[in-house]
């Protein structure tokens, strides 16, 4: 058991635990068998509803921590997704023939010129 257990009060043993999956997993094939012979669900949802829910234990705490690192990594790509949504949109207004001059501006601005000049002469 780990210390997160411990705290939240998950305190259940490996033996309980494996019980009362065993317990739930039970009702879960009595009711899909119930749904299957009444006619509510198909073979094929039968048959991936019990792909599904024959599944390994995982501890509570185990749970808590993979739905944490999903929400954190689903949180980071709304935010870099924002923040990109907002930057090509405000570029997008601009022209193609400003950024050319922006480049050009830049190129001079930073010494373009002098370098032009410089590699011109060794040529």
């Amino acid at each position: 058991m780990s210390l997160y257990d411990w705290l939240a009060g998950n305190v259940q043993t490996e033996h309980e635990a494996t019980d009362s999956h065993a317990r739930l997993q039970e009702a879960l094939d009595d009711q899909a068998n119930r749904r299957l012979q009444e006619g509510t669900i198909s073979q094929d949802r039968y048959a991936r509803d019990m792909a599904a829910a024959s599944g390994k234990l995982e501890s509570v705490g185990a749970g808590y921590r993979s739905g944490f690192v999903e929400g954190l990594a689903e949180g980071r790509d709304n935010v870099r997704n924002g923040i990109g949504a907002m930057i090509s949109g405000i570029l997008k207004f601009i022209p193609w023939q400003l950024w050319v001059v922006i480049v050009v501006g830049a190129f001079i601005y930073l010494g373009g010129i002098r370098f032009l000049q410089r590699w011109l002469a060794r040529a």
